[in-house]
């Protein structure tokens, strides 16, 4: 049907019709000719109206009735027209919203009264309107350690077909990056997830975009619960173990160094730039404390335990409890526990066999908080009384409070007063008036404060007077934030005790004009004198070769210094040379010295020499530090001080596997010092991951005549458990209903179930509620009443899927069933490589078989993907660019029930090797990238030649290498072109006067990779927490940096050609905040985090 009649803009209808300049269009007649025949095509939006006008010479003039052709859901306005007169007849139709993009062909057949026929034809171009929607679970819960699959569904909204490049970001993969889809199709996406670290909460974050509109991208956030959790549904508690005991023989009372025992796989960071010896100080039993009892034998060690969790419906609570035996031989024991419940929170914590106890209770009624709390403290002195504290309060959310405290045992107070603090738009203003009682005598306490923030400067005063004690303070601290390039604070205070008065001024002034300068300037005055201090950092990149400076003046307590450092970064093939040099005066005595250092993959060597006054230090190190395998390092050095010559010698020899790692240490330490001798220092350290809860530490060392040893073990296990129903019961009970599942293959897809169709075991989603069907495809799913909707589980393979179902309405206390239709389906997948074995990336894969062809493209590994496929056979044809590769044989495959999920992979003969034409004897070798290059980069070439040559030239663009000195390499830089969507050939030639040696070969381009990508994590962060930068950056031809809002800028490592790599300290403000990415002074990329939780 039409759509209802609406008034177009004069602007639509001309971009949507024909009605200016077109003449006329082809048809027949049976007895007379069209009077202009020439083909016109125009562009027509969904939704609007085209108009064609006709005229036709020589036909008899009169009505003709009209009849047409045309794309489904097409409509024809224009049932009869008039011809004759001279004046064009229009043709209108209606083109629908959801108009498939492209060139589409109308024919329209005109019949007269007197049964003559007029055949119109006419193209018409819709463009291309991309669109997309990603629906990806928006929360879910994880257990420590756990590996999860979740599914994310992308469906084509669009009129055009659409390849959308997938990318997540957290610690998950995907099983495709790329998606291809017709308009209305959708695709599935498998996100594997591996829960790593710390906290009770993490993110992924799953972004698309579409490659038909690159500014069109859609992402979706999951934010994951990560604890334990029980079988079933409803309220449920996670409790964790620890049990960590160690044994200790000393043969000695005086504390030793005890050998390390590094995690599995990590030699620990060591303190300073020279290589360190892994596995030096710090053991098992130094947590334990020092052993002081008498006899060699100690023991110590600690168990702890906690539970907490959902306690009913409409409560939570937590308790938690833990003893520690130090090798003292003394126990110490803190527990606590906590319960919200409707308004209410108890929380109550203890100490030391409960000679220290807290307890509070907190109620909240409307606007109103009330609040009790009780302790008692114990004894600072053995023979002193405890202090015993009783006090409450009430708040109301206009910010008045007001509060009563008593004091009892070793100290008698009481106090009681009135306070407020409300945030009024920038200003954060408070007061306080307490009447306190101390030792019989009445006094007063007045506070007050007041707090202003704008997009400019933070403000803080504050102001406290105790007429007992005689004290007053005041405090005023002023701070702008950094506004590109200054940055300006000030500060002061003044306290007055019993008539003696102290005060502070200060203040600071920075200046960052760019990422490779900064200075600040510090002045103080106050009652302890004057104190400043001047400093600047300056970077400058000459070569390859990085120098950075620092300096810095300092003067406190009449006491000038100063001092600068230089240091230089020199690459050097895959390592590269660190050399410092330091020139100061500190404490009255000049000090000097320089540095030397090597490193290279795992491998590092340092030396140095320091001389301050009449004493001096030399240092050597080396060291071979992998993260897996053997490791091994030795340091060296020699001191002078006042008491005399000092000599040191330490070596260690270890390995280290995921599983366990041990090391060997040894040393010799002597000193010219009276009474010092000369010592032998050596031993062994052991730890063995006995399984993931089960760790295991055994340690020796002798020093000179003292032996210690240690013996250690953690159990850490840790589960969930359904809350008992007494406890549930006990704070309110359930609230919830019942949705029974009924899950069933339905081989003919009509959405019921018929005789003969099986049931299915299967994992679903009820709303938040996970269940697994059984045999019978049965399941029951608990969930507070409400609508629902019913999905496939994480995790389940893609030869499933689930047809639209209704969402469920779950009754309070009550029980309705649902029927769960599956649908069983085959995926095809593989890799696509060339006949050298590397993978082929942006590649069409054309998939055929009964339900006609479908296409996808490999993504950056040459992989392919394509499921919900009907059973059947199909053929499998890679279409390769047939300028480099000859067409590979198409694969025919069979995908039924019992094969279901195939993998084929395939192999592209490339045309091109690396060919050779050579006219001068010369041997010539082209290095290119190993791996994928977006378009637009420039990516370096290495080029080899023997004998010499005169000259080395990349032919396209006639570019000139350079010949790296002392070598037979000469390199340069090739520019990818910014339209290449494949591979690039590249030609080199070596030149011998006017005769050349050339070679070929080819560049891999993947017009999906970015030439610069920015991505933090995580995307949610708490005030001040580490958020994870990674960065990639092709071609880089400066410093890569980060800079944040405020103008300060941060460093990024480098881990390889293009990967970059920091950690940075997020913002105390909650809100978003941009992060940018810089390569020299220029932004390249940019990315946002979000500040959680208050500042």
């Amino acid at each position: 049907m039409p759509p209802s009649p609406r008034v177009l803009s004069p602007g639509r209808v001309l971009a949507t019709g024909l009605l200016l300049g077109v003449a006329g269009l082809p048809g027949n007649w049976s007895a007379a000719q069209v009077a202009s025949a020439s083909a016109e095509q125009t562009e027509v939006q969904p939704g609007g109206f085209v108009s064609l006008p006709v005229k036709v010479g020589g036909a008899t003039s009169g009505l003709y009735t009209v009849e047409a052709a045309l794309p489904p859901g097409w409509t024809l306005l224009s049932d009869s027209v008039q011809l004759g007169g001279g004046a064009p007849a229009l043709l209108s139709v209606y083109v629908p919203e959801d108009a498939v993009a492209g060139a589409q062909e109308l024919a329209f057949r005109l019949k007269s009264e007197d049964a003559h026929t007029l055949d119109v034809n006419a193209r018409v171009t819709i463009p291309a309107r991309p669109a997309f929607a990603l629906d990806f679970p928006s929360s879910a819960r994880v257990r420590p350690g756990e590996h999860r699959t979740f599914t994310a569904q992308v469906t084509n909204t669009g009129n055009a077909p659409d390849i959308l490049a997938l990318k997540v970001e957290g610690n998950a993969t995907l099983s495709t990056q790329r998606l291809t889809l017709k308009p209305g199709e959708s695709g599935t996406v498998h996100v594997a997830y591996v829960q790593q670290g710390q906290g009770n909460a993490d993110s992924v974050t799953l972004s698309a975009v579409s490659s038909a509109a690159p500014d069109l991208r859609q992402e979706a956030i999951l934010a994951l619960d990560v604890g334990y959790a029980a079988a079933g549904s409803g309220p449920q508690l996670t409790w964790q173990v620890n049990v960590s005991p160690v044994v200790t023989y000393q043969s000695s009372a005086a504390p030793l160094a005890s050998t390390a025992d590094p995690a599995p796989g990590s030699s620990g960071e060591p303190p300073s730039a020279t290589p360190t010896l892994p596995g030096l100080p710090g053991g098992p039993a130094d947590a334990a404390g020092t052993a002081t009892g008498s006899g060699p034998w100690y023991w110590g060690g600690g168990v702890s335990a906690s539970v907490g969790g959902a306690l009913s419906d409409y409560a939570t609570g937590s308790a938690a409890y833990g003893v520690t035996r130090r090798m003292d031989g003394t126990l110490h024991d803190t527990g606590s526990a906590q319960v919200q419940w409707a308004g209410t929170s108890v929380t109550l914590n203890t100490q030391d066999s409960l000679s220290g106890v807290g307890l509070g209770v907190n109620y909240t009624r409307g606007d109103y908080t009330f609040g009790v709390n009780a302790s008692r403290q114990a004894p600072v002195t053995p023979g002193d009384s405890a202090v015993y504290v009783v006090g409450g309060g009430v708040t109301h959310t206009s910010g008045v409070s007001v509060t009563a405290a008593q004091t009892f045992g070793a100290e008698h107070t009481t106090a009681f007063g009135v306070s407020w603090q409300r945030p009024l738009g920038a200003f954060a203003p408070s007061a306080g008036v307490y009447a306190v009682r101390r030792d019989d005598r009445w006094g007063t306490l007045i506070t007050q404060g007041l707090g202003y923030e704008n997009r400019a400067l933070i403000a803080r005063q504050t102001y406290s007077y105790d007429n007992l004690s005689g004290a007053q303070a005041l405090n005023v601290k002023v701070t702008s934030r950094q506004v590109a390039p200054f940055g300006v604070s000030a500060a002061a205070t003044v306290n007055n005790v019993q008539g003696v008065t102290t005060y502070a001024l200060g203040g600071q002034v920075t200046y960052t004009p760019d990422d490779s300068f900064v200075t600040s300037v510090q002045a103080g005055y106050g009652s302890d004198g004057f104190s400043s201090r001047v400093a600047a950092a300056k970077t400058w990149l000459v070569g390859r070769t990085t120098l950075h400076l620092n300096t810095q003046a300092t003067y406190r307590a009449g006491t000038p210094g100063a001092d600068a450092q230089l240091t230089a970064t020199v690459p050097a093939g895959a390592g590269e040379y660190v050399l410092r040099g330091l020139l100061g005066y500190r404490e009255g005595a000049v000090v000097y010295g320089a540095g030397a250092g090597y490193t290279r993959g795992a491998f590092r060597v340092a030396g140095g020499a320091q001389v301050q006054g009449d004493g001096y230090t030399l240092t050597g190190s080396a060291a071979y530090l992998p993260t897996m395998g053997a490791q091994v390092g030795v340091d060296l050095k020699l001191s002078r001080t006042a008491t005399g010559l000092a000599r040191e010698v330490k070596g260690s020899v270890g390995y280290a596997t995921d599983r366990w790692n041990a090391a060997l240490i040894g040393g010799y330490t002597d000193s010219d010092a009276p009474g010092v001798t000369g010592a032998f220092l050596y031993g062994a350290a052991l730890g063995v991951n006995v399984s993931e809860t089960v760790r295991v530490t055994l340690s020796a060392q002798r020093s000179g005549t003292d032996t210690r040893v240690a013996l250690g073990a953690a159990f850490s296990p840790g589960g969930a458990l359904n809350t008992p129903d007494a406890v549930v019961r006990a704070f309110g009970g359930r609230n919830a209903g019942t949705a029974e599942i009924l899950a069933f293959l339905d081989t003919n897809r009509n959405g019921t179930r018929d005789a003969g169709e099986e049931p299915a075991a299967i994992r679903l989603n009820v709303g938040p509620c996970e269940v697994t069907t059984d045999a019978q495809g049965r399941a029951q799913a608990q969930v507070r009443p409400g609508e629902y909707s019913v999905q496939l589980g994480d995790g389940v393979d893609a030869q499933y899927t689930l047809a639209a179902l209704k969402p469920v309405t779950v009754p309070l206390k009550g029980t309705v069933q649902v029927l769960v239709p599956v649908q069983q389906t085959g995926v095809l997948q593989g890799q696509l490589r060339d006949d050298g074995g590397q993978p082929l990336a942006g590649v069409p894969i054309t998939i055929t078989g009964p339900s006609g062809g479908q296409s996808v493209v490999t993504d950056g590994e040459g992989r392919y993907r394509l499921s919900g496929l009907g059973f059947g056979a199909y053929t499998v044809t890679p279409l390769p660019d047939a300028a480099y590769y000859a067409l590979p044989e198409p694969a025919a495959v069979q995908l039924d029930g019992t094969h279901a999920l195939l993998t084929t992979d395939l192999v592209a003969r490339a045309l091109l090797d690396d060919q050779t034409l050579d006219t001068t004897g010369l041997e010539v070798a082209l290095s290119l990238p190993d791996t994928s290059v977006p378009p637009g980069v420039q990516v370096p070439v290495v080029v080899s030649v023997t004998p010499d040559a005169e000259r080395v030239t990349l032919d396209d663009p006639g570019l000139e290498l350079k010949r790296s000195e002392g070598s037979s390499e000469w390199r340069g830089m090739l520019t990818v072109p910014a339209d290449q969507q494949g591979p690039l050939e590249v030609q080199v030639t070596a030149w011998k006067g006017n005769s050349g040696t050339s070679e070929r070969a080819l560049l891999r381009v993947d017009p999906t990779l970015k030439a610069t990508d920015l991505t933090l994590r995580p995307f949610n962060a708490l005030p001040s927490q580490v958020v994870q930068v990674r960065a990639t950056v092709y071609g880089a031809s400066g410093r890569v940096t980060l800079r944040d809002e405020d103008g300060r800028t941060v460093l990024l490592t480098a881990d390889s050609d293009q990967s970059y790599f920091a950690d940075v300290q997020a913002s105390t403000q909650p809100g978003e905040h941009t992060l940018a990415l810089m390569v020299g002074d220029r932004q390249v990329a940019q990315a946002t985090y979000v500040v959680i939780g208050r500042p």
